[in-house]
């Protein structure tokens, strides 16, 4: 079973680059590289979600079989994961075994202030609030100018995401990802999630903030493994 993995606002495919290491044999992480950074670093960045979705299904459906897998998206990936999931059900192919989405808001306008359009100081100053982000990368410019116009481009896109109210909820079971001490997600609008798949919404919390899927990837493998295991004994009873 392929596990195609998406990263968060900034971060390349490198993230995911020890998770076979953990996963059970029958799994292989595919972490996708998305425009603009690691080794797609001269292309483009995307303008909009719309861009980043059919960027990520052409590399899903020209590279890949899809037949088995699963998609796990953590933040912004989360997002892209779950869009991702409905163009594929909206083309007729065959559907994910499950969608992870991991510290992600359920797909609805967020209407808090831009962070893509402060000043880069006050920008780099709500990130950090995030945690996850190394402050000594703060006093390098050179990281700075090359960075920071990615990440603006990835809030960007977030934030100006419209999630389309007609389209149906997905026909695949949702697993949502969250951490206790994260302060970008409102716990209290998680449980929506539920509201868009047609299948089940499975919860788990993790220890940690925004980038919990970093601090405790083993955890975090692990349950995608349980979750994974229950699949593939479903398929071999099937077989």
């Amino acid at each position: 079973m392929d596990l195609f993995c998406l990263p968060y606002a900034g971060g390349s495919s490198t993230i995911f680059s020890s998770w076979n290491r953990e996963l059970d044999s029958h799994i292989h992480c595919v972490p996708i590289e998305l425009s603009g950074r690691g080794r797609r670093f001269g292309d483009l960045l995307y303008a909009n979600m719309e861009e980043s979705v059919a960027d990520v299904f052409n590399i899903l459906t020209r590279d890949h079989e899809l037949d088995s897998y699963a998609i796990f998206g953590h933040s912004m990936g989360g997002i892209i994961a779950y869009e991702l999931a409905k163009k594929i059900e909206q083309n007729g192919l065959k559907r994910p075994e499950k969608v992870f989405v991991s510290a992600t808001q359920p797909p609805i306008h967020n209407k808090s202030k831009k962070w893509s359009e402060l000043p880069d100081d006050e920008f780099m100053e709500c990130l950090t609030s995030l945690g996850g982000i190394d402050l000594e990368l703060l006093n390098n410019k050179e990281f700075l100018d090359l960075y920071i116009p990615i990440l603006k481009a990835d809030f960007s896109m977030i934030e100006n995401y419209r999630f389309n109210h007609k389209d149906r909820p997905i026909n695949t079971d949702l697993v949502i990802l969250s951490a206790a001490d994260d302060p970008y997600i409102h716990r209290e609008k998680l449980n929506d999630w539920a509201t868009f798949t047609s299948k089940e919404a499975i919860f788990h919390e993790f220890e940690g903030n925004h980038f919990f899927v970093n601090e405790h990837s083993t955890e975090v493998i692990r349950l995608i493994n349980q979750q994974l295991q229950n699949t593939k004994q479903n398929m071999h009873h099937l077989s």
